[in-house]
């Protein structure tokens, strides 16, 4: 008993030394959370521009092709997320017979925050960086 008092004793005067721990933590803490956020957030705009692309392969199944009402939508759509200069080349634009097959391209720039950590500082900045996909199924029409 008298050791382990021997052995966790504090001395008085240690209040700097008790605090650097915990504030350390939360400022290391603060900087992952940080982090997190914001893969999550270029992470969900990603997903929105898979969703989209899946969204329109279903009506060119049906339709047979993209029409050019779609296609407008689809670039308004993907506009309004932040995609920039967008192509939609090797993209199945006239109609086809029942079965075969149909394509969807989407081709395009975003422009997403990067997060780059050196030392105690944490430097944000803006990336643009290109975003393709592609999408193959048969037409149903």
């Amino acid at each position: 008993m008298v050791y382990k008092k021997l052995l966790f004793r504090k001395s008085k005067g240690d209040v700097v030394t008790d605090l650097a721990i915990p504030l350390i933590t939360l400022i290391i803490i603060g900087v992952l959370l940080v982090a997190t956020l914001s893969f999550v957030k270029e992470n969900k705009r990603l997903d929105d521009m898979d969703r989209i692309g899946r969204q329109y392969m279903l009506h060119m199944e049906s339709d047979g092709y993209l029409t050019d009402a779609n296609k407008q939508s689809l670039i308004s759509k993907l506009e309004s997320i932040g995609a920039k200069s967008i192509s939609l080349s090797g993209t199945t634009t006239s109609s086809v017979e029942y079965g075969n097959e149909i394509n969807l391209m989407i081709s395009c720039d975003i422009e997403i925050d990067t997060i780059n950590m050196k030392g105690f500082t944490v430097d944000r900045q803006k990336e643009t960086v290109n975003y393709s996909d592609t999408w193959t199924s048969t037409a149903k029409n």
